[in-house]
């Protein structure tokens, strides 16, 4: 791909970098991405996030440091403008869940979990005191506790 003229202002490489729109209407970044997809570029020794910036040229006038720019289509780099819209961090939260997006990390693939579901249905199955089930397994007498009494790793069944 060619690169576009250093003369340009930040939208017009913008416009250059970006693929036709798709079935959806969106149009795709296809240089430089976050790690989480989002598409960004250097211009004027800063780093630019391109989805932040089609919308601050849709809106004409910049989005305050303390609101993002959200996604209606949910793709991570798309830049079409009517897709996107500014709202707080709890604005993406309870999008995120209205839209079925969360992620939640259950037992053993939570990374900070010490325990295997197995080892849960171990304890469970347990007899004798909390604090003997806890040494067995290296956790606490209160983690005994919570894993009996189904406040902890619900989702496992003895």
């Amino acid at each position: 791909m060619e690169r576009c003229p250093r003369h340009w202002t930040l939208h017009q490489r913008i416009e250059f970098y970006l693929a036709p729109p798709d079935a959806r209407g969106c149009r795709l970044w296809t240089k430089s991405v976050t790690p989480k997809g989002y598409g960004r570029i250097n211009y004027k020794n800063r780093k630019w996030l391109v989805h932040r910036a089609m919308l601050e040229k849709y809106l004409g006038r910049p989005i305050p440091d303390d609101l993002l720019a959200l996604h209606h289509c949910d793709v991570p780099n798309c830049c079409t403008e009517s897709h996107l819209y500014e709202g707080t961090v709890q604005d993406n939260a309870d999008d995120m869940w209205a839209r079925g997006r969360e992620v939640v990390l259950r037992g053993s693939k939570n990374g900070w979990s010490k325990l295997t579901e197995q080892q849960v249905k171990d304890i469970l199955l347990s007899t004798g005191t909390y604090q003997a089930i806890a040494d067995r397994f290296g956790i606490s007498k209160q983690t005994v506790w919570m894993i009996r009494k189904r406040r902890h790793w619900r989702h496992v069944q003895p």
